[in-house]
């Protein structure tokens, strides 16, 4: 399952590749972050985990890091890979700048606790709304941070049960 986002940003590459390459970003413009913690910042070889409102606590490896244009990372909940994330830049002439965010979910991994026949149910009407809601409201939360220079409340676009109370 594969969700894609993006938001423009009225700002040059270079301020949001410095928004979103730099270490502990997410507590700045994340509004489900309770806390993002630095395990190892060091481009490709950086890995950090971020702490939700509600708890739940999530492992980002990073595997490609390509300066001033993005980056790729894997998603892990206790060392199981559920998801693997892209984060994109792409500048324009009139100082604007898109982030794109893709989420290839793993959704086999994360229902499997799940009857097969009620997974696509879960998949269609609540994973996937959700997960779009989540992309949405950090790519807003990066854009509010990069354009205002204020850091993201908690639950500012609106509330997500599957990653705040």
């Amino acid at each position: 399952m594969k969700i894609t986002d993006q938001v423009n940003i009225k700002a040059s590459l270079d301020k949001v590749w410095k928004a979103i390459s730099v270490e502990g970003n997410l507590n700045n413009c994340h509004p489900f972050c309770k806390f993002n913690h630095v395990v190892n910042w060091d481009c490709e070889n950086s890995e950090d985990q971020i702490e939700y409102y509600n708890g739940l606590i999530l492992t980002r490896k990073f595997t490609n890091w390509d300066p001033y244009k993005g980056y790729e990372l894997k998603i892990l909940k206790n060392d199981l890979f559920i998801a693997l994330v892209n984060w994109e830049i792409i500048s324009n002439d009139k100082g604007y700048s898109n982030l794109i965010i893709t989420i290839d979910f793993k959704p086999k991994i994360i229902l499997k606790k799940y009857p097969i026949f009620l997974q696509s149910l879960l998949i269609k009407y609540f994973l996937k709304p959700r997960m779009l809601h989540y992309l949405r409201s950090v790519l807003l939360g990066f854009k509010y941070y990069i354009e205002t220079g204020n850091i993201v409340v908690k639950n500012q676009f609106g509330l997500n049960r599957m990653f705040s109370n």
